[in-house]
């Protein structure tokens, strides 16, 4: 069976999306967060042929799928009703974007004999 990025990255978005509706807490979000990103750099190391920025944007374009079904599915209390405003689920994208693209520079220095092709 021939799997591709877009495969793999839909399993593994499945597999996140499992984790938090066991249990929505700080704790597994982070947890599931971390671990797609992981698991999404290694797919694009083993899948795409593109050069590394070219696999840096297509991660954050699945962490953004990512951060779209948490922010739907996030239990808010009442008064934080303003987080779910269209103008600031925006802004909050781009802010967890901007610290993935981050966190893919760290994991990928620390880790460069795993993520070198």
């Amino acid at each position: 069976m021939v799997t591709t990025f877009t495969d793999k990255l839909s399993e593994l978005l499945a597999d996140a999306q499992a984790k938090l509706r066991q249990g929505f807490t700080c704790d597994a979000l982070s947890e599931a967060f971390l671990t797609f990103i992981h698991s999404a750099m290694l797919a694009a190391k083993e899948e795409l042929l593109n050069p590394g920025p070219e696999k840096k944007a297509a991660v954050l374009e699945w962490v953004g799928a990512f951060w779209d079904y948490v922010v739907n599915q996030a239990p808010l209390p009442t008064w934080l009703f303003w987080m779910k405003l269209p103008y600031v689920r925006s802004a909050l994208r781009s802010i967890v974007l901007a610290v993935a693209a981050g966190l893919i520079e760290g994991l990928y220095a620390q880790n460069l004999e795993q993520f070198r092709a």
